[in-house]
C-alpha cells in the first residue's frame, strides 16, 4: 500500500451572501498519467486539498482526475472524481487524503457507474476514516441497479447502458481521509468526493500558540478565514481540566490575534481558544500547555547553621517552607527580602526549604549541626 503526501491547507474563499466558494480550479499533477499508479491534488471548495493515489490494475490511460460541479436536492457540490476503467477481472484501491476533516453536512462520497463494456460486475468497498480510525458511514439513494451490504457497493447499471448508477456514502462524524477497494470486469467507475456549496464552511484556525515570557504567557492565534465568527473566548486552567474564561475578543477581521495573560503563577497553565459563531455552534482548539518555571536556587548564609540562619529572598511576598528529613514540615511563614530563621532548637540533620511566589519557585537544601 502507498501512504499518502502530508495534504496543503489553503485559504478558503468566500463569495457573496454567505456561500462558500465552489470553484475548484485545474487539477494538479505530481507524477504524471500511469497505468497502474496514479497520485493526483485538486481542491474542493477553494481551500480543503483532496489528494488521491490510486494502485492496482486498470486500463492504459486510467484513472483519470477531474474536477466539476453537481447539483443533488437542490443543493450545488463540488467535486473531485476519479475516472477508472478496466481491461480484465482485477482490483485496485484508491486513498483520498483531505487536508481538513469535514463532516457529512457538507461532504460525502459518490460512487458510480458509467457503463458496463462487456460484463456488469463490480464491487466497490467504501471506509472513511478520522486520524487512522474508522467512521460508520450510511449507503443512500441508490440509482440504477446499485445496492449496498454493509460497506460494500455492488450492481450497477445494464451492460453497454449509458444511464449512470450510483450509491451515495455519508459518514456519521468528520473525516480525514477514504479508502475505496474496487474490483471490476472492464467496467468504468467514478469515486467523487463532493463538497457541499450551498454552505459556509466554519473557520480554520491556522495557528494557536502559548508561551512563557517570564511572569506571564504570551498568546497568538491566526484563522484562515472568519466569516460567520462572532468572537473568540481565551479559557485558562492550572489542572488542565476546569477551565475558565480569560478573554473575549471580537472577530476585527483581522484574521491574526495577540494577547498577554499576565501575573500567572509559577506552576504549569494550560490554554485553549473558543471560536464562537453567529449561529451558535462552536469550535475548540486543542490545548496548549506552559510549562511551570524551572527553579532556581534559594540563597541561605550561614549554610551549615547552627543558632541562625539569613534567607535571601526576592522584593516580592514570598511563601516559605521548610522540611526535616523524614518529611515533617518545620517551619511554613511568608516575607521578602532578607529572612531570619532561629534553627537553635532544631535536630542536626538536613533539611529541605522550598520559597515561592507567583513569579518564581526556588529550592535549597540546609544543614543544621
Amino acid at each position: 500500500m502507498r501512504c499518502l503526501l502530508t495534504a496543503l491547507v489553503l485559504s478558503l474563499i468566500i463569495v457573496n451572501q454567505g456561500f462558500a466558494q465552489c470553484a475548484t480550479g485545474g487539477a494538479v499533477w505530481l507524477n504524471g498519467q500511469n497505468d497502474g499508479q496514479f497520485r493526483d491534488t485538486g481542491v474542493l471548495g477553494g481551500y480543503v486539498f483532496a489528494e488521491a493515489v490510486t494502485s492496482g490494475t486498470m486500463a492504459s490511460g486510467r484513472p483519470n482526475y477531474t474536477q466539476g460541479s453537481s447539483v443533488w436536492k437542490g443543493l450545488t457540490y463540488a467535486s473531485l472524481q476519479v475516472w477508472r476503467a478496466y481491461s480484465s477481472p482485477a482490483s485496485n484501491t484508491t486513498y483520498f487524503k483531505l487536508s481538513q476533516a469535514l463532516d457529512s453536512n457538507i461532504f460525502h462520497v459518490r460512487v458510480d457507474n458509467i457503463r458496463g463494456d462487456l460484463f456488469n460486475w463490480e464491487s466497490q468497498n467504501v471506509r472513511g476514516y478520522l486520524n487512522g480510525v474508522e467512521v460508520p458511514a450510511d449507503f443512500k439513494d441508490p440509482v440504477n441497479g446499485a445496492t449496498a451490504s454493509g460497506n460494500t457497493i455492488s450492481g450497477g447499471s445494464t451492460t453497454n447502458g449509458t444511464t449512470q448508477s450510483s450509491m451515495r456514502v455519508f459518514f456519521h462524524s468528520p473525516v480525514d481521509s477514504i479508502v475505496v477497494r474496487q474490483a471490476s470486469w472492464s467496467d468504468w467507475i467514478i469515486a467523487e468526493l463532493q463538497l457541499q456549496c450551498n454552505v459556509v464552511l466554519p473557520g480554520l484556525l491556522n495557528r494557536w500558540s502559548a508561551a512563557r515570557n517570564g511572569n506571564q504567557v504570551d498568546l497568538h492565534w491566526s484563522i484562515l478565514t472568519e466569516t460567520n465568527i462572532r468572537n473568540y473566548v481565551v479559557q485558562h486552567s492550572t489542572d488542565g481540566l476546569n477551565f475558565k474564561d480569560f478573554a473575549v475578543l471580537p472577530n476585527t477581521a483581522s484574521k491574526h490575534y495577540s494577547l498577554t495573560h499576565n501575573h500567572i503563577d509559577a506552576g504549569a497553565q494550560y490554554y485553549r481558544l473558543l471560536i464562537n459563531f453567529h449561529s451558535g455552534s462552536q469550535q475548540t482548539s486543542t490545548v496548549k500547555l506552559v510549562r511551570a518555571l524551572p527553579p532556581q536556587l534559594i540563597r541561605m548564609f550561614p549554610n551549615p547553621a547552627h543558632n541562625k540562619m539569613l534567607l535571601h529572598l526576592p522584593p516580592t511576598e514570598t511563601v516559605v517552607k521548610i522540611w526535616d528529613g523524614l518529611g515533617q514540615l518545620v517551619f511554613s511563614g511568608q516575607g521578602k527580602g532578607q529572612v531570619s530563621i532561629d534553627v537553635s532548637s532544631w535536630s542536626k540533620g538536613i533539611y529541605m526549604v522550598r520559597a515561592e511566589n507567583k513569579n518564581q519557585i526556588m529550592l535549597g537544601r540546609l544543614v543544621v549541626q
